[in-house]
């Protein structure tokens, strides 16, 4: 499968964001992320900031993690 580009303006990456669970391992091409989903306000040992309701991928084997706000892809 080709790559698809990690962006809320890309229709395609929205597309895929909708049909994510936490717990899945999500492979874009040569890179695999692994899902959080954010159900409630919460926050985590590794970052400080309050994380509204959303999706977090963390890319496996970097310290690299994106958040995507729910609104964003609902």
């Amino acid at each position: 499968m080709a790559q698809i580009k990690v962006s809320v303006g890309n229709g395609a990456f929205i597309s895929v964001l909708k049909t994510l669970n936490d717990g899945d391992v999500w492979e874009n091409g040569a890179e695999s992320y692994n899902v959080t989903v954010v159900s409630k306000p919460t926050n985590f040992k590794w970052h400080q900031r309050i994380f509204p309701k959303g999706i977090i991928l963390h890319k496996i084997g970097t310290q690299v993690r994106i958040f995507i706000e729910e609104e964003k892809y609902k």
